[in-house]
């Protein structure tokens, strides 16, 4: 079955899923402890931005919404 979702979302979701793996491993190490600090590490490098409904529902489903503002 051909993937019909544009490159540019399924390069976005891509790189989502490994930000929030990578913010996951930051809360299981306790290098992430408050909200502020899941926003920055969320908001690094300018690829997303917390007000972003995608992000917002990607949070959501990884069971991370309750680290959101």
């Amino acid at each position: 079955m051909p993937d019909s979702e544009p490159p540019a979302d399924h390069a976005f979701r891509i790189r989502l899923a490994n930000r929030l793996t990578e913010l996951r491993l930051g809360i299981d190490l306790g290098e992430i402890t408050s909200r502020s600090a899941f926003e920055r590490a969320l908001e690094r490098d300018g690829g997303f931005t917390i007000d972003d409904q995608r992000v917002r529902n990607a949070c959501a489903a990884a069971g991370l919404s309750g680290w959101l503002g």
